[in-house]
């Protein structure tokens, strides 16, 4: 069985936000577990879950792929 759920998101501020309603459905169904979310906005973006455990990380930005 799991006792943590990552969330993690390598965009910005709006798509962080954008998943709060996704965030805050799953933990009213798993309560029981801890929650961290990683992302590499502001760590205020969503201090209102108190739920949550923030993890600021360093991503560099998005390399584009090529086709070989």
């Amino acid at each position: 069985m799991f006792s943590k759920i990552i969330f993690y998101s390598h965009f910005h501020n709006g798509d962080v936000h954008v998943s709060r309603t996704f965030v805050r459905d799953i933990i009213a169904q798993f309560p029981n577990m801890s929650y961290e979310y990683w992302h590499r906005n502001h760590p205020d973006v969503l201090k209102d879950i108190k739920q949550l455990k923030l993890s600021l990380i360093h991503i560099s930005e998005p390399t584009r792929l090529r086709r070989i």
